[in-house]
């Protein structure tokens, strides 16, 4: 998110097919409204989303349709899945919580 801008809901309804890792690296988001836009991201976080959607590769019926973030259980990531995820590594003094 803090590398594209993005809102939170817009990343979580990330699919596969919204994101292009290989050079020019970018994501496409759909906002409010369904307005899309496409964002450059990073290098580095083009590498990570690559290996997160490694390790949840699986035999789907359409690869390119499935969500990049997703909970424990498979299902669709919330934002209030995102906060507790957020307030459970704070909580653990966390790198990231550290920076501020």
């Amino acid at each position: 998110m803090f590398n594209t801008g993005a809102r939170v809901q817009e990343v979580l309804d990330l699919r596969r097919r919204d994101a292009r890792l290989d050079a020019p690296c970018q994501i496409r988001l759909t906002g409010k409204v369904n307005k899309v836009r496409i964002c450059p991201v990073w290098p580095a976080t083009a590498r990570l989303l690559r290996a997160l959607i490694a390790e949840s590769a699986r035999c789907e019926p359409d690869p390119g349709n499935t969500l990049i973030f997703v909970n424990a259980r498979g299902m669709h990531l919330t934002r209030y899945g995102v906060r507790y995820l957020l307030r459970r590594y704070a909580a653990k003094g966390s790198p990231l919580s550290r920076r501020a």
